[in-house]
């Protein structure tokens, strides 16, 4: 028998678990010119509702001048060469039951 236990229950406000089932890129596929701009959105659905867009952006397969900001809009460098694909992804913040993140990835073709 436990008379005198005391039971420790650790709460992450920052980043509440929540059963992430997906997260959404928009645009998913497009087309844009070296030198311009292309706002992307995350949607981050969980079993019983869509949460806000809280996470990370990140690029893969892009040139260093190509950046994308905290809000998804994406500076396509000038010197991004046509036909080459950069991959948009959005991780969430809010985790998975078992802890893990999930995120979702759009594609941008330089034409």
């Amino acid at each position: 028998m436990l008379a005198n236990a005391v039971a420790f229950v650790y709460e992450d406000t920052d980043n509440p678990v929540k059963d992430v089932t997906s997260v959404v890129v928009s645009p998913n596929t497009v087309s844009a010119k070296a030198g311009t701009t292309q706002q992307f959105t995350a949607i981050v659905k969980t079993t019983s509702e869509t949460i806000p867009q809280t996470g990370k952006w990140s690029l893969a397969n892009n040139k260093t001048t190509t950046t994308i900001d905290a809000n998804g809009l994406l500076t396509i460098g000038s010197d991004e060469t046509v036909g080459s694909a950069i991959t948009v992804k959005f991780t969430a913040d809010h985790k998975e039951t078992d802890g893990t993140q999930t995120s979702g990835t759009a594609t941008l073709t330089i034409n």
